[in-house]
């Protein structure tokens, strides 16, 4: 079985052993959208299955010929249906064309791992793996892999089999396998991890930096567990970066790493898969990407106490004094805390620094752009730097905070909260003192009532 080649005709003609999906064109010309989009995940069959279709429904050209094409499909389902065969085998153009221009177009099938805008079209529908339609012509199914073990004497292995490649659910329960594993295996004789799409674990362990800590509980426990209710919303592309943590969980289901059962679980769909929740869990990930969104995560709901806690320790453990210049200029840490908290963005908020705002200039400042944040919050940060030559009295020295009690009154002073977005319900202050690797954090937090801030004990 070919893992290199996807093209169909090439496969066929080289004599690779492939399984009969012919019947996909049968239910593609039958169905009754015009165009139809086919969601699956990664290495489930969908460029054969085109070239397949595309094999069957155009008109060949020279040196192509209709005798060669027949041949192509010799034996399989589809040959049985002989009014398929009269009025559609070798009887279309089939070309790219631009979607903006649709009206000589008769059938369109589109296929990929995630769902498309409209295009345009009116009569347009996608079918995921969730849906009945399709349901059995991407994948593999038992009784189809139930074949290939026998034919590669493989039988006494199904079990194995399933536990290793299967449990992707489809349609109405329909089982279905990873193809490209199962035709690795079938080549290998091997029990371990074919499916290595290097691209999307990138993507994944990125957004771990971008994640809140609930969703962090969430991959501990579907680690444990092998389950989690969590609720795959419709892809909206608009929504993107202000909901980063439903699409986590969207990116994971479409390609294939998750599966959804019957009610609506998302499960872990085999061993081959299992390592990769392990590498994701907040057993492997526990440090530095974690503090750093429990962090965001206190600043923007104002509980601010684990934010003065962790803050030095993360300085500590990240700084070098390497990263340090010899003046310390508050630049170098002015660019740290952004690069710390830039990816507040992804959650729908503006992040902006050194703007006039007021009396003055602020520092550092986060406001809710969007209005599906999860929090309502305004954060403003003023950083103060302390010379290596002044004297400290232990421990976090009374200069660091003094300096950043004078940041934080310099935030009240200079009125830089005059224009908080009007949706902004909650604001945090906070003083930041650094000298070297140390660091003092102060912070007030205050809630909107009658159009005016109100602080908040503490």
């Amino acid at each position: 079985m070919s893992t290199d080649i996807s093209n169909y005709s090439q496969i066929i003609s080289r004599g690779y052993t492939i399984i009969d999906k012919t019947l996909l064109i049968v239910e593609f010309i039958e169905s009754n959208p015009v165009v139809s989009i086919i969601v699956r995940p990664n290495l489930f069959g969908k460029t054969t299955n085109l070239s397949m279709i595309k094999d069957f429904l155009s008109i060949p050209n020279f040196p192509d010929n209709f005798n060669y094409r027949h041949e192509l499909f010799r034996g399989t389902k589809i040959m049985d249906n002989a009014n398929i065969i009269e009025e559609h085998f070798c009887k279309y153009p089939v070309m790219h064309i631009s979607f903006k221009d649709n009206e000589n177009l008769e059938k369109a099938l589109l296929v990929g791992t995630f769902p498309i805008a409209k295009l345009g079209f009116t009569n347009m529908h996608a079918f995921t793996i969730s849906d009945v339609e399709y349901a059995d012509k991407f994948g593999f199914t038992e009784e189809e892999v139930s074949i290939i073990a026998q034919y590669y004497d493989f039988e006494n292995h199904e079990e194995e089999i399933k536990q290793w490649y299967g449990g992707y659910k489809a349609g109405d329960d329909i089982q279905l396998y990873n193809p490209f594993s199962i035709n690795s295996l079938m080549n290998k004789k091997v029990f371990k991890k074919y499916k290595v799409d290097a691209g999307c674990i990138v993507v994944f362990t990125k957004l771990l930096w971008h994640l809140s800590e609930d969703v962090h509980k969430q991959i501990t426990e579907l680690h444990s567990k092998g389950m989690i209710m969590v609720s795959i919303m419709d892809l909206d592309y608009d929504l993107l970066l202000s909901r980063v943590d439903e699409v986590f969980w969207i990116l994971l289901y479409y390609t294939g790493y998750l599966t959804m059962d019957l009610n609506k679980n998302l499960r872990v769909p085999n061993k081959e898969l299992e390592s990769v929740f392990h590498d994701l869990s907040l057993e492997k990930h526990q440090g530095f990407a974690y503090s750093v969104d429990s962090m965001l995560d206190m600043l923007l709901r104002g509980d601010i106490l684990k934010f003065e806690q962790d803050l030095p320790k993360i300085i500590m453990e990240v700084l070098s004094f390497h990263d340090i210049d010899k003046n310390q200029s508050e630049s170098g840490y002015h660019l740290f805390m952004i690069g710390l908290l830039s990816h507040v963005q992804f959650y729908g908020y503006k992040i902006r620094s050194n703007r006039e705002e007021g009396l003055g200039r602020f520092d550092l400042r986060i406001d809710p752009e969007s209005p599906n944040v999860k929090f309502e919050t305004s954060i403003i940060m003023e950083f103060k730097i302390l010379r290596k030559n002044k004297k400290k009295t232990g421990g976090v020295s009374k200069l660091l905070r003094d300096a950043a009690e004078e940041g934080l009154a310099q935030i009240s002073n200079m009125k830089y909260c005059s224009s908080t977005p009007a949706r902004s319900t909650k604001l945090v202050n906070c003083g930041i003192a650094f000298e070297g690797k140390e660091a003092c954090v102060l912070s007030r937090v205050f809630n909107k009532e009658d159009n005016q801030w109100v602080e908040l004990s503490r």
